[in-house]
């Protein structure tokens, strides 16, 4: 119950643990420890990612799939209603996105590409890594809601070639209410 930004003795001993925790996230995501940010669940992540390109410019062109969590599109309207394009890329009847659409849909315009990778309702789970790699080639910063796969086996962060990754702590053991938010600060 401590603050861990204190100085005072359960203070400190609270950031030690927090960051023995940051380590252990940092290790089973393969990331940077100091790329792992700690937040209420994978909606305020993607809310961060938002947000944060809302900072950077004035206007531009977001996708998204057509099978979001309700977090991103809340996120995306936000944005659609400051002038922003908002792209819904359209799934098949299995709930995927092709790939062969990638031109079409990743644009010169575009500044965000985010998608779930796996989809909680009807079990779809995204290409993200092939995504990722025409986004890299691109130059588009790439972020995905990764919560309902990380519970399937281990996500390598840095293998996969974005630029954010946003996850909710009850799928991987950790308690309701806690999240994560991993941001590849080389991207």
């Amino acid at each position: 119950w401590s603050n861990s930004s204190s100085t005072y003795k359960y203070g400190i001993e609270c950031a030690t643990f927090l960051e023995k925790i940051r380590l252990k996230i940092a290790e089973i995501f393969n990331a940077e420890q100091e790329d792992i940010i700690f937040t209420s669940g994978s909606s305020e992540s993607t809310s961060i990612i938002f947000s944060n390109l809302d900072d950077k410019y004035e206007t531009g062109r977001v996708v998204i799939s057509s099978v979001e969590h309700q977090a991103t599109i809340i996120c995306a309207n936000k944005l659609n209603r400051k002038g922003w394009e908002i792209y819904e890329w359209p799934v098949n009847k299995d709930g995927s996105i092709s790939i062969s659409e990638v031109d079409k849909v990743i644009t010169k315009d575009t500044n965000l590409v985010s998608l779930i990778w796996g989809q909680s309702e009807i079990g779809s789970i995204q290409p993200i890594s092939l995504i990722a790699k025409e986004c890299l080639k691109r130059n588009i910063y790439m972020h995905t809601d990764a919560t309902q796969v990380i519970s399937q086996g281990l996500v390598d962060f840095k293998s996969l070639g974005i630029g954010a990754l946003s996850a909710s702590g009850h799928k991987f053991r950790g308690p309701k209410g806690i999240g994560i938010l991993i941001i590849d600060k080389n991207y």
